[in-house]
């Protein structure tokens, strides 16, 4: 009698309810031993799935937790835009209820990566060294995440934006997604090629539709794989504490700019404002400290600028929310111009600030003029005055930067992206 196995009936969650709104009830047989100072253990035997049609068990795709494994080439942490990205796209998948894991490559050392990122620590990092002559890190990397990979292993889903890692991880029956930041090189188009011949590739993501037209152009057995266009994007709350007012300055106006301070990021631009509205006070974020030192070089004269240096992602949304004004001023000479989808964009929007960006025709997927931005020519000093001046006028700002808000939050942020992205895919990893 201590060890008799037992019958039980099991009772589904309330989504699973049955005629008149009752809980439905199956036969299930647990195999239960009863508690004693040796074991504790039991198991479940699960009913047929027969018995399973049409309602919710927990191992089916409706409340099944899904393993994913993110592979990338981020370092983490860095100062780049790529390792933000990765970061908060596994907090959402986390959130969604999934088990997330990401491979990736180590950084400097800090105490916590994830304080580092502002992100809650809910998934796992998998991290591994790139070692090797310099043509071959890339695939000694590769093999060092697949390695990785089968030990964490097995998992649901491969998401991946790394073409080596995705070429030698990805050859089983798992299903996968891969994402597409920019055209890949002279060796990263033949992995593509062989990438989306494979049958368990089932979807492709773009960052932006100019993107997906480029690799349609290219591929042409990219017409028989799904393709989706998602843009990156941030997270905001609805209460979020630092939307509010911008810090008082006796009057004049607080103009922003977040990211890196290398050629091509209309560095140049900001500056020769600063030197034409000697009123307007320009504040600058971002940056190493030798890129600091020559923007300051050249500012030289102009007493209204300041330059903060490098802020982690954790503290970058509270200096943006302290602008009155935000610019992105994204020169033609930039190589990613014609497909990129700024996270400064998205950061900005999530300000509730008024913007100015350049008037280039990606950023038109997400901005309009005079809707939720102010859109001028790239190079152009007099439009780009003639901008700020415009905004001078708190109502214009104002509305300006509530329409930006209102959009980012029903379209950009990581949770619908994460969702998005996921749609549909939860079936699939079930049946493989």
């Amino acid at each position: 009698k201590r060890h008799a196995w037992h019958q039980r009936r099991v009772v589904l969650p309330a989504a699973s309810a049955g005629k008149h709104g009752f809980p439905q009830i199956l036969p299930a047989t647990i195999l239960h031993r009863p508690s004693n100072r040796f074991s504790t253990s039991h198991r479940i035997r699960r009913p047929s799935m027969a018995a399973c049609q049409n309602l919710f068990w927990p191992t089916t795709t409706a409340f099944k937790q899904m393993r994913i494994a993110y592979l990338s080439d981020s370092t983490i942490p860095s100062r780049k835009a790529n390792g933000i990205q990765v970061m908060n796209m596994c907090q959402a998948f986390a959130n969604a209820g999934h088990d997330v894991t990401l491979f990736a490559r180590p950084g400097e050392a800090i105490e916590n990566d994830f304080h580092f990122y502002g992100v809650a620590p809910r998934f796992n990092i998998v991290k591994s060294a790139t070692i090797g002559p310099q043509r071959l890190r890339e695939w000694f990397y590769a093999s060092r995440t697949a390695w990785q990979l089968s030990r964490c292993g097995p998992f649901d889903l491969i998401y991946g934006r790394h073409l080596p890692s995705l070429a030698l991880a990805g050859r089983g029956r798992t299903p996968m997604i891969y994402e597409a930041h920019q055209p890949a090189s002279l060796t990263g188009r033949v992995i593509e090629r062989q990438l989306f011949r494979r049958n368990n590739l089932t979807r492709c993501v773009f960052i932006s539709e100019a993107l997906r037209t480029a690799y349609r152009k290219r591929y042409a057995q990219l017409c028989s794989v799904e393709t989706l266009v998602s843009h990156d994007g941030t997270t905001v709350s609805l209460t979020d504490p630092e939307l509010c007012s911008s810090t008082p300055n006796g009057g004049r106006l607080r103009v922003g700019y977040s990211g890196s301070l290398c050629f091509g990021r209309g560095i140049e631009i900001i500056v020769g404002l600063a030197q034409k509205l000697p009123y307007l006070d320009f504040h600058f974020c971002g940056g190493s400290p030798d890129e600091v030192n020559a923007c300051r070089a050249r500012a030289t004269g102009s007493h209204n600028m300041t330059f903060y240096g490098f802020l982690p992602p954790s503290h970058t949304r509270a200096w943006q929310s302290s602008m009155d004004v935000l610019l992105a001023p994204y020169q033609l000479s930039v190589p990613t111009v014609e497909w990129m989808s700024p996270l400064k964009i998205f950061e900005y929007m999530a300000t509730g600030r008024a913007v100015i960006a350049s008037d280039v025709t990606v950023l038109r997927e997400v901005l309009s003029d005079g809707r939720n931005a102010l859109l001028v020519p790239p190079n152009d000093v007099f439009a780009w005055s003639n901008a700020l001046q415009r905004l001078s006028d708190a109502s214009v700002r104002e509305a300006l930067g509530q329409q930006a808000l209102a959009d980012l939050r029903s379209t950009y942020t990581w949770k619908l992206r994460a969702a998005s992205v996921l749609q549909g895919v939860l079936k699939l990893a079930a049946a493989a």
